[in-house]
């Protein structure tokens, strides 16, 4: 896998009115599993609290383990999630990272690993719908998903969390 020609793709992009799956994108990236198992990993969390570089961390180990086992951190990434430090927001929606990663879980079995990027959650630029559709979406085809709490969590976080999950929960008893 060349990562030079690898970058992050849109998967979900939101308006105020309508949701966008950009299903040619998540196509694109499944059939690059090869049919194997799927591990879907997301990251979300409050806005500018250090989603998108922990993605990129997860991205050098996944592209630079192996052939830079002592300092994979170091290496340059040619095309990062986006992130900065400055006050607007990188994100916006859910990004997918172009190709999965396949990494061997033991007897001879690979696991597909595909990385998404998530909008932060609660910025100033963004209608709160954008945090329910992309906090839904991520979670309803994550595998696992990360919630990255900068500091703490408080109580306006925990009421969005149990009001997500109860979401989540009656969609995927449907």
């Amino acid at each position: 896998m060349s990562s030079q020609l690898n970058q992050s793709l849109k998967l979900m992009s939101s308006t105020s009115s309508s949701v966008t799956v950009h299903t040619d994108n998540l196509k694109k990236v499944l059939l690059a599993t090869n049919n194997c198992e799927v591990a879907t990993y997301s990251i979300n969390g409050k806005f500018k609290t250090g989603k998108s570089f922990m993605l990129n961390c997860m991205l050098k180990y996944l592209l630079y383990c192996k052939t830079h086992p002592k300092n994979w951190i170091e290496v340059e990434l040619p095309n990062p999630f986006g992130c900065d430090g400055e006050a607007s927001k990188c994100t916006s929606g859910i990004d997918v990272w172009s190709e999965p990663f396949f990494v061997d879980v033991g007897n001879g079995k690979q696991v597909a690993v595909v990385l998404l990027d998530t909008q932060g959650l609660f910025d100033d630029e963004s209608p709160e719908s954008d945090n329910y559709s992309v906090f839904g979406f991520s979670t309803l085809i994550s595998s696992v998903l990360i919630y990255n709490v900068m500091n703490s969590m408080n109580h306006k976080d925990w009421q969005f969390m149990e009001l997500l999950m109860a979401f989540n929960n009656e969609a995927g008893n449907r």
